[in-house]
């Protein structure tokens, strides 16, 4: 079902930095241009919405655009199909692994504090854990191959006895050696260095070096570094099954993950997402994820040089089927006559893909409240579709 569409434009921009904030404050002008204000593209990107909610299945979809002049949001179909909640922007859903770009730039702003080096050794950091030797590859692990996801580490959240943990003790805070303890003493998936293997293991990891460093929590560092600097108000971190705003979701991942099909309620997930860290752990809605996306990547958040090597993408073959890259919390998706820079992320009920657009320099959110869609779709072509008309708007 259709809903009506709205604009946002005018955003408040962020004036005031904490001293271990973001260098400059970053802005959308709030401008309406006349050809803004008569352009009907929006209304044709409202119906591809529409269409393209329909066609890959989802209960509901959200989505934003975010470009210098300002944003605008889009919604259709159903937050809760029982009640007949209509999907809508400040409708919160769950990022996935999109949690790893906020990772990524926290490690590059604190190597720009000379508090640490792409190529200093994991276990320099790992002095107060003590298991720290049975992981695959320890002794030669470097930050970098954290962020590449070059380290051969196997995935800790694959393993089904964390799901019947999750089972038993949903609400269960966990610790990070309590995520590691299912990888220790496996073989490692490849040579470090070597091979290329996406897993949540090598950002808990670097959640836990971030802590170190900063002898503080995770959380209080994002917020301090990126969320409150930027004003990212709607942007939560998943530190609790009770999140404001919080969409229903509905999973097919029961089999695998023992998760309930109507995985989340309005307001309130069925178990603890805190088990995600620093591998995701955050929801917001899709203009923070967008106005995240456009400032990182405008050169609002990082040095040009740390930016260029976040986008560095890795050498190794045989990565993402579409010919995709990875660099370091970024996904290089190569498109029509240019690169998207950004990241996807799954958690049980929820789909997400974040993107930006050198070429039209704005940046896309798209949002879902499932994580099974019709066979043979996904996000990257709702993507791509959207991205199709945009370019058409110059």
């Amino acid at each position: 079902m259709a809903m009506t569409w709205r604009v946002d434009w005018k955003i408040i921009s962020v004036c005031l930095l904490l001293c271990v904030g973001i260098a400059c404050s970053p802005k959308l002008v709030d401008k309406t241009a006349p050809a803004d204000q008569h352009w009907n593209q929006w209304s044709k990107i409202q119906l591809a919405v529409d269409s393209l909610r329909n066609d890959i299945g989802a209960p509901g979809m959200s989505v934003a655009f975010v470009d210098r002049a300002g944003v605008q949001t889009f919604a259709a179909g159903w937050s809760d199909k029982e009640n007949q909640t209509l999907m809508h922007a400040d409708h919160v859903l769950m990022n996935g692994s999109i949690g790893k770009t906020y990772v990524a730039a926290v490690l590059f702003k604190l190597i720009e504090q000379g508090q640490l080096d792409l190529l200093d050794s994991v276990k320099y950091f790992m002095t107060e854990y003590t298991e720290y030797h049975r992981l695959p590859n320890a002794e030669v692990l470097v930050i970098d191959h954290l962020l590449t996801h070059t380290s051969g580490l196997p995935r800790y959240v694959m393993d089904p006895a964390v799901w019947s943990f999750v089972v038993d003790d949903p609400d269960k805070i966990w610790t990070p050696v309590e995520r590691l303890a299912y990888v220790l003493d496996a073989e490692p998936i490849h040579e470090v260095g070597k091979g290329w293997g996406y897993s949540d293991t090598n950002y808990i990891l670097l959640g836990m070096i971030i802590e170190k460093i900063t002898g503080k929590k995770y959380e209080q560092v994002v917020k301090e570094l990126i969320l409150h600097p930027l004003g990212l108000a709607k942007t939560f971190i998943n530190d609790r099954p009770n999140l404001p705003g919080l969409s229903s979701a509905y999973s097919g991942l029961s089999q695998l993950f023992q998760v309930q099909e109507k995985v989340a309620l309005p307001g309130k997930y069925t178990f603890n997402p805190q088990i995600e860290w620093t591998g995701g752990g955050i929801s917001t809605t899709p203009t923070d994820v967008a106005k995240w996306t456009f400032w990182l990547h405008s050169g609002e958040v990082l040095s040009a040089e740390s930016y260029q090597k976040m986008i560095e993408a890795v050498t190794i073959a045989d990565q993402f089927p579409d010919g995709g890259k990875y660099g370091r919390g970024c996904i290089l998706r190569p498109g029509v006559q240019q690169t998207y820079y950004g990241h996807s992320g799954i958690m049980p009920g929820f789909l997400s893909i974040t993107e930006f657009s050198p070429n039209g320099q704005y940046a896309i959110a798209i949002q879902v409240n499932t994580d099974r869609l019709t066979p043979g779709k996904n996000l990257s072509a709702v993507s791509d579709a959207l991205h199709e008309l945009l370019m058409e708007k110059g």
